[in-house]
């Protein structure tokens, strides 16, 4: 499917935009709603032209009406005015959708997707296709695994050596550049390059269900993801009273119980040198008067072998 502009977009997925752009606006009717409601017991106090302060929250916001911003930082990213904007809004005799961005503006939306997403412009009864063209069962291309990502050796170099076949001269530049250094399976440290994709991964989590919508959509979703995670965390903040983080507090509150039935006892550095003072030798009988079979004595004894495992590197079970 074709839109006119030369964006790939199946029916699906314009039937999904278009609840998506329907519901965000009801949502944002909903939610001015709600911050209405909140800031009505706050006190607003003029600064100067379109700039006034609002008190009565858990923190004094300074509320930019001209320039549609607010300290609380809500309403800089979302456009949509948070409930001291609301509040220093009313104030002015400022009703909160003028307050709000175009963006969010039901016309916007209607214009946005008021024209019909059709496949082709020619009906598909008046379609001209060679015969040959017609009976063609068009496949998929066939997906092929990247030698690069594999977790297995045997796989890397069984990957590896069609590449290597189908051109020579690439392969002696791949290994010029050092397997090591591209190759997950050959990399000689604890994994790290698979570490790092973890934010990635619990990005593209997060944003599952919004990334099958619209470029506009999308940034949309991901905006307001980010300015709920970080109003949280600035929320979860303001209350803390602590000298520390909340996580530190824990830790030191079961440290501080699991110590309170040790002993101690002052050490001062005459005891310590007195308790080290001797040499610890590995067995009591001295080395020249040890006596060992010839086949024992000219045996070289090497450490076990050991091989990495397959899979991410995990840390041993002590508490890192």
């Amino acid at each position: 499917m074709l839109m006119d502009h030369g964006c790939e977009i199946t029916k699906s997925l314009a039937w999904d935009a278009r609840e998506y752009a329907v519901n965000a606006v009801r949502d944002v009717e909903k939610k001015i709603e709600r911050r209405t409601e909140k800031g009505k017991r706050f006190a607003v106090y003029p600064v100067s032209d379109g700039r006034l302060l609002v008190r009565g929250d858990k923190i004094d916001c300074l509320v930019d009406l001209d320039r549609r911003t607010c300290s609380c930082g809500k309403y800089n990213l979302m456009k949509i005015p948070c409930r001291h904007a609301i509040k220093a809004g009313f104030h002015v005799g400022r009703q909160p959708h003028t307050l709000t961005d175009l963006f969010y503006t039901t016309e916007a939306w209607r214009e946005a997707y008021h024209e019909s997403i059709n496949p082709i412009a020619v009906p598909e009864d008046a379609w001209s296709m060679p015969e040959d063209v017609v009976v063609v069962n068009v496949l998929p291309p066939e997906s092929r695994k990247s030698a690069s990502k594999v977790y297995r050796v045997a796989e890397f170099e069984k990957i590896f050596a069609n590449v290597c076949n189908i051109s020579p001269a690439i392969g002696k530049y791949l290994r010029d550049a050092e397997v090591q250094k591209w190759a997950r399976c050959q990399f000689s440290g604890y994994r790290y390059d698979i570490r790092t994709t973890n934010p990635a991964e619990s990005i593209n989590s997060a944003l599952r269900s919004p990334r099958e919508y619209p470029i506009i959509p999308l940034l949309d979703s991901i905006r307001e993801m980010l300015t709920r995670w970080f109003y949280n965390r600035k929320k979860k903040i303001s209350k803390h009273n602590h000298p520390l983080t909340i996580d530190v507090e824990k830790k030191i509150e079961r440290r501080t119980e699991k110590g309170k039935r040790f002993a101690v006892y002052p050490v001062s550095d005459e005891a310590w040198r007195e308790a080290y003072h001797e040499s610890i030798n590995p067995i009591a009988v001295p080395e020249e008067a040890w006596s060992m079979p010839e086949d024992v004595v000219v045996v070289n004894v090497l450490p076990p072998e050991s091989r990495k495992s397959v899979g991410l590197f995990k840390y041993a079970s002590c508490g890192v």
